[in-house]
């Protein structure tokens, strides 16, 4: 019996035999006659299929799938390419990810496969293989929202990331090219979550992370960058930044700097002009403000002011978090 990988990840889990605590993962590159051969791990291993499991045939679509195998034991060896593999079987496996190829080109005309995971983002790669750079995309529209308005946030959130996924691509190929045996993948990380409500707005804080300056394997540097967004909280439409203050914008930022008690005046005035209305993140506890590297000087830099040290009246009365009322 044959199954696709759409009926695959609707089901996600299929039923092995076998017994043990060890976990692993691994990416499908062939289906023999009752098991598969994936690639994981640092080698090639295979994983016995049993008779309650449907045996998946090579042109199945099975292949290029991402399983991650709990409870996997040794169950003795299989050939394959003229070699002896470790086999194993497992209690369950999930279907973590789906190889899709050829999704988009480079400058140069290189093809980019991806690796869609369900768990852990998306990992953009070459046809051999080679990693390029890792996307992890957290959004929610969170609580406290109507249906239609938690749809139009996540799609708002999804269409108008902070970065080009081209340009991290072509900046990671850069690397690989000038390094191959040195070079490790990339990674962009945009995060969004909800960080208050008021009678008429929704308040989002969102962090986007560029990881390119590669440390080794497991640890890279690079900078972050924070954000602010408001949306109406019946409809999900964008709310501007600047309509939420009760005094014209200019003002109101120079309020927020003066109430982040920044001792050097300089630099006091520095931040003031260069504030923008997405550095402004409205949450329970207070505003946070943010600039991005460059702004006011070499480093990111980012300013929280409690609650407390905010002025009455800064904002529009629909605009304050519900949650301020329950300080005061």
């Amino acid at each position: 019996m044959k199954k696709t990988i759409a009926a695959l990840f609707a089901a996600l889990f299929l039923v092995l035999s076998g017994c043990g605590d060890s976990s692993m993962d691994g990416e499908v590159i062939s289906a023999q006659d009752g098991y598969l051969v994936l690639d994981g791990e640092g080698e090639q291993f295979a994983l016995r299929l049993t008779e309650n499991v449907a045996i998946f045939e090579p042109d199945s679509g099975f292949r290029g799938t991402q399983l991650d195998i709990r409870g996997a034991r040794r169950d003795g060896s299989v050939e394959y390419g003229g070699e002896r593999l470790r086999a194993y079987t497992a209690e369950s496996v999930m279907v973590t990810g789906e190889l899709k190829r050829g999704v988009l080109h480079l400058d140069d005309g290189t093809e980019i496969d991806v690796m869609r995971t369900n768990l852990f983002g998306d990992r953009y790669r070459l046809s051999d293989g080679t990693e390029l750079l890792r996307e992890e995309y957290i959004a929610s529209a969170g609580s406290g929202l109507t249906d239609a308005a938690a749809k139009a946030i996540e799609e708002y959130i999804s269409a108008n990331r902070p970065y080009n996924l081209k340009t991290q691509l072509e900046a990671a190929y850069v690397d690989y090219k000038a390094s191959p045996e040195e070079f490790a993948y990339h990674v962009v990380s945009y995060d969004v979550m909800q960080s208050a409500l008021a009678g008429s707005v929704a308040y989002y804080q969102a962090t986007l992370t560029v990881a390119n300056v590669v440390i080794s394997e497991n640890s890279r540097t690079g900078k972050q960058s924070e954000y602010g967004l408001a949306f109406d909280r019946e409809t999900g439409e964008k709310l501007d930044t600047h309509s939420l203050f009760s005094t014209p914008w200019d003002e109101a930022r120079e309020t927020l700097v003066a109430a982040a008690q920044v001792s050097d005046s300089d630099r006091a005035q520095r931040m003031a002009d260069a504030l923008e209305p997405d550095g402004v993140c409205i949450t329970d506890d207070g505003i946070t403000i943010s600039f991005p590297a460059g702004a006011v000087g070499e480093l990111s830099l980012s300013a929280y002011i409690d609650r407390e040290n905010l002025p009455d009246g800064l904002l529009q009365s629909w605009a304050e978090p519900e949650a301020w009322s329950e300080t005061e």
